[in-house]
């Protein structure tokens, strides 16, 4: 964050606030938070909000792109693995409207 933020700057905590919420973000949905010690019944997801707040032109997405950078990487990869199954999907449909 300090790194970015010297390069970019803006005060590390802008950065810091987007590699937080970045990593809270790729959680999974079955992490899920007890609030009451001793009530099991009552749980929610896990979640973090972060808003980066500033005027414009101050370097809020310069800060924050670093961040997402590896998350980015993370879906392009899922969405040509997806993209794979899609077309498989696509040709397997194809082939059972003909049957039908």
């Amino acid at each position: 964050a300090r790194d970015v933020a010297a390069r970019v700057g803006v005060e590390a905590g802008m950065p810091a606030a987007a590699c937080i919420a970045a990593i809270a973000g790729a959680m999974h949905d079955g992490f899920v938070i007890q609030p009451r010690q001793l009530d099991t019944e009552w749980t929610e997801s896990a979640r973090l909000w972060i808003q980066v707040v500033a005027d414009p032109g101050v370097g809020k997405t310069p800060a924050i792109e670093p961040a997402l950078k590896p998350l980015r990487a993370v879906e392009q990869r899922w969405g040509k693995d997806d993209g794979k199954k899609r077309a498989a999907y696509e040709v397997e449909l194809k082939a059972h409207e003909r049957r039908i």
